[in-house]
C-alpha cells in the first residue's frame, strides 16, 4: 500500500482531525483573547480603585487641614475670649475700687460736711468723676424706684473737687 491509497482511505480521518485541529485552535486563540480583555478588564477596575483610594486620601487629608485650622481658630479665639475676660475683670476691680474711693470719699464728705451755698463740696481726682457722677444718676434712678424725687446737681469747675 502506497502513501496515496493511505491517504485516499483515511482522508475523512485526516480532514476530521485537520477540522478539529482548526477548531481547537480557534478556540484557544479566542480563550486567550477574552484572557486578555478580562485581564484588561481587571487592570481598569484596579486603576480605578487605585484612582479612588487616592481621591478619598486627598479628600481626607483637605478635610483634616481643615479641621486642624479651625481648631487653631477655636484656640485662638479662646485665647483672645481669655484675654477679654482678663481685661473686663480688671476693669470690674478697678471700678470696683474707685466706687470704694468715691464712698469713702462721700463718708468724709457727710462726716465733714461743709455748706457751700446748698453744695457739698468733696476732694476728687479728675479720673473718678465720671464715675462719681454715674454712680449719683443711678442713686437718683434707685430712689425714684423707691417713691422718692432726688436730683443732684454737679458743678466739675474746679480741679479734683466736686460740689454737689
Amino acid at each position: 500500500m502506497n502513501l496515496i491509497e493511505i491517504f485516499r482511505e483515511h482522508i475523512i480521518l485526516i480532514i476530521i482531525i485537520t477540522v478539529l485541529f482548526l477548531i481547537t485552535s480557534y478556540c484557544l486563540i479566542q480563550l486567550i483573547k477574552q484572557k486578555k480583555e478580562v485581564k484588561n478588564v481587571i487592570e481598569g477596575y484596579v486603576y480605578k480603585s487605585k484612582m479612588l483610594e487616592y481621591k478619598i486620601n486627598k479628600e481626607w487629608e483637605k478635610q483634616e487641614k481643615e479641621r486642624k485650622i479651625k481648631q487653631i481658630q477655636i484656640e485662638e479665639k479662646e485665647k483672645q475670649i481669655n484675654i477679654e475676660r482678663k481685661v473686663l475683670k480688671e476693669k470690674i476691680n478697678n471700678n470696683e475700687i474707685e466706687k470704694n474711693q468715691i464712698w469713702e470719699i462721700l463718708e468724709d464728705a457727710i462726716i465733714n460736711k461743709k455748706e457751700n451755698d446748698g453744695y457739698m463740696v468733696i476732694d476728687l481726682p479728675d479720673n473718678l468723676r465720671s464715675v462719681f457722677h454715674d454712680l449719683m444718676k443711678s442713686f437718683e434712678d434707685y430712689a425714684k424706684l423707691k417713691g422718692y424725687d432726688i436730683a443732684f446737681s454737679i458743678d466739675n469747675t474746679v480741679s479734683n473737687k466736686m460740689a454737689f
